[in-house]
């Protein structure tokens, strides 16, 4: 078992009803996540950011790219113009493939907020 799997495995724990409720978010059936963690199928890495969205966890955490497991908030009082404007211009700079990336994890993040 890779480390993303073993990963996403400690985040859904073992809370009845977990992997319904995350296959919910990721817009999947729940057998595809049972599938994952059976070994049958390999397909989580594309859920990546959605799953590190979801569950408040950097996403090079979750690849097995970091040992810090939280992503850093930054206070919105915080954020300057000057990020603001950096932040268009590398979105502006990404392709298609890319932005559906950003979307997910953008959604990911949203589902985890209505959980709360």
């Amino acid at each position: 078992m890779d480390i993303i799997l073993q990963r996403i495995i400690e985040l859904i724990g073992k809370k009845h009803g977990a992997t319904k409720e995350l296959a919910e978010a990721l817009g999947i059936s729940p057998n595809n996540i049972t599938n994952w963690k059976n070994g049958y199928n390999k397909g989580y890495p594309k859920y990546l950011p959605q799953i590190a969205g979801y569950y408040g966890v950097s996403v090079d955490w979750l690849a097995g790219l970091s040992d810090e497991k939280e992503y850093k908030k930054i206070p919105a009082s915080e954020i300057t113009d000057g990020d603001r404007e950096n932040a268009i211009d590398v979105l502006q700079g990404l392709t298609s493939d890319e932005m559906d990336i950003v979307r997910a994890y953008a959604q990911g993040v949203k589902a985890a907020r209505r959980r709360k």
